[in-house]
């Protein structure tokens, strides 16, 4: 039996991040394995959506001045919208999001008494202080958080570690763990893209690092230039290639040309295309992922999978499920160890190939299996509404 199924979000391309590859993959997936999956997010001016599914836009407008790729709104106020939702039929809706598109699935669940599933995504606390600047007005939202969830049929969150955060903010309810997946795995092509990536990103030297997701803050960015800075004094070439774009980014170019590391680190932006994106994750020796941020960091097992490993902080979310020395790295949160552990992983070329065929063994799993159970799941709650 195909279903036909909703998955909401309340940002959507052109902008890129972590949540957003997740329903990009669940929606195409699921529409190769024959059911009707669309997306509903928020309308992005100018953009032109190509995807090999429907994806039903609102109006937006931008949400603040310092994260430009991302735009809301408010989907019940949008009239052309509410007619085009009229004509939906969905078995199950999946949120993504407890807001502005969140409750629309709220409402049309209810409407039409089919299932909701909720995905807790992020450490929505450390979102609200940096917006508010209040621990007060921060642990309101996450009790928003926490009411939202609780209207949900299904719970998911991504990671083990997720399921504690989300118990601080009050919610008691079941949760269930459904990870993430990623798209590729290291193609038989790959030395030939490592060259050409080499060329085409001028990586001479004898040593490449990256990081991939948004520049902000939260991610502990400003750590890696720390870090960079105390590395350049006592070793030879390395690179630094940063993916993505944020409110941070202009401020660590500058620290950069400040600390004179501009020759040493690219910034790319965005990148769109997939195949480029793999050869800079196979082209790098180390993936430098210092977020304290993340519930899960899907960055991490899309490098291993192209068989490069990754150095974390000790004790975050991102590092769950990593070995220190056996399939990836881990340091403390700080310039001087995050240095001092690059320093010894370089040091040892045999044990970081070890390490590196670890990771591939270890971390990743294809989204077609991730989307295989995730539907499987959808089939049993809705067979569970139905009985």
């Amino acid at each position: 039996m195909s279903l036909v199924i909703g998955q909401y979000i309340d940002s959507f391309l052109p902008a890129i991040d972590g949540v957003i590859h997740v329903v990009r993959n669940y929606a195409r997936i699921l529409n190769e394995m024959g059911d009707t999956c669309y997306v509903v997010a928020p309308a992005a001016p100018g953009y032109v959506d190509r995807e090999p599914f429907e994806v039903i836009r609102f109006r937006s407008v931008r949400v603040t001045r310092t994260r430009r790729q991302y735009r809301a709104g408010v989907p019940s106020l949008d009239i052309r919208y509410r007619q085009q939702s009229k004509g939906l039929r969905p078995d199950i809706v999946h949120a993504h999001t407890p807001f502005g598109c969140g409750l629309d699935a709220l409402r049309i669940a209810g409407e039409m008494n089919i299932p909701l599933v909720a995905t807790f995504h992020s450490k929505y606390y450390d979102d609200f202080r940096q917006v508010t600047g209040s621990d007060s007005l921060a642990k309101l939202g996450v009790r928003y958080v926490a009411w939202f969830l609780r209207r949900a049929d299904l719970v998911w969150t991504v990671s083990d570690a997720a399921v504690e955060t989300l118990r601080t903010y009050g919610y008691r309810g079941p949760v269930e763990v459904m990870p993430n997946g990623v798209d590729a795995f290291k193609p038989p092509d790959a030395e030939a893209l490592v060259r050409r990536t080499r060329r085409d990103f001028h990586l001479d030297a004898g040593a490449t690092f990256l990081f991939v997701g948004q520049i902000i803050r939260q991610k502990n960015v400003h750590l890696i230039v720390e870090a960079l800075t105390l590395l350049r004094q006592v070793y030879g070439d390395f690179h630094m290639v940063f993916v993505g774009e944020g409110n941070a980014r202009a401020e660590l170019e500058t620290l950069c040309r400040e600390r004179g590391l501009s020759e040493r680190v690219t910034f790319t932006g965005n990148i769109y295309d997939r195949e480029v994106l793999r050869g800079l994750y196979l082209a790098a020796d180390l993936f430098l992922f210092p977020s304290l941020y993340d519930t899960y960091a899907l960055v991490v097992r899309e490098s291993a999978a192209m068989e490069t490993p990754s150095l974390l902080i000790a004790g975050s979310h991102s590092a769950q499920g990593v070995t220190d020395g056996d399939n990836g790295y881990l340091c403390q949160a700080s310039a001087a160890s995050l240095c001092e552990k690059i320093l010894d992983i370089l040091a040892d070329r045999a044990a970081l190939a070890r390490v590196s065929r670890r990771a591939l063994e270890t971390l990743p799993e294809s989204w077609e299996d991730i989307v295989g159970r995730v539907r499987a799941r959808y089939t049993d709650i809705i067979e569970n509404r139905k009985s």
